[in-house]
């Protein structure tokens, strides 16, 4: 993943361009909107957290690594509030809705997209290593240009294994929400309740 695609501006652009973009991406895709997508937000987030920092942002510009100053924790409770708006949204009944399940269906589905991307960019490296090999040494153009294939594949695996970790916090922090139980035993949990904890 390209944070500056994600966010559609270019390295050059100054922290007011990068603010700027991710304020306007975030209404545009935040879940309680029509035409929301968490997982868009997801990936805004992480961006706007990399590059608003000009240290992460000098990291990433040099070595093209998500970094490890971003705060998981944090951003696993965006993704349990995304998924929650998104969840309530999308049904019609609340009353016939299992939230706790149906969050954690949300979330293990954002594993599997990322564990898929993952082995897909792998697949890609390979390919692109092997393509390297059979190409000769004067071809210096061709290689580069595997090689900065290769760089954009690993750059996407960090990208993933760090939303690995974070869905997998969410998924911990789901476990540890006090949730209220009705005489069906199925958990309930008011808006305000779950922002006044996961805020």
């Amino acid at each position: 993943m390209d944070l500056y695609e994600v966010l559609g501006v270019d390295q050059e652009a100054t922290q007011e361009e990068i603010k700027k973009a991710y304020k306007s991406l975030s209404q545009k895709y935040h879940p309680d909107k029509e035409g929301g997508d968490a997982q868009k937000m997801i990936d805004l987030n992480v961006a706007y957290e990399m590059l608003s920092d000009p240290e992460c942002r000098k990291a990433y510009d040099e070595f093209g690594d998500i970094g490890s100053d971003l705060n998981p924790r944090k951003e696993a409770k965006q993704i349990i509030r995304a998924c929650f708006i998104a969840i309530i949204e999308s049904v019609n009944n609340i009353d016939d809705l299992d939230l706790v399940e149906s969050l954690r269906r949300n979330l293990q589905k954002v594993l599997d997209e990322e564990r898929s991307a993952i082995m897909s960019n792998k697949v890609d490296i390979d390919k692109y290593n092997k393509a390297k090999r059979k190409l000769l040494s004067e071809n210096k153009f061709l290689i580069d240009e595997m090689d900065k294939r290769i760089n954009q594949r690993q750059l996407n695996i960090k990208s993933s294994e760090y939303k690995i970790k974070v869905v997998n916090i969410a998924l911990e922090l789901l476990d540890g929400i006090d949730w209220e139980f009705e005489d069906d035993e199925r958990p309930t949990i008011t808006y305000q309740r779950f922002f006044a904890e996961y805020s």
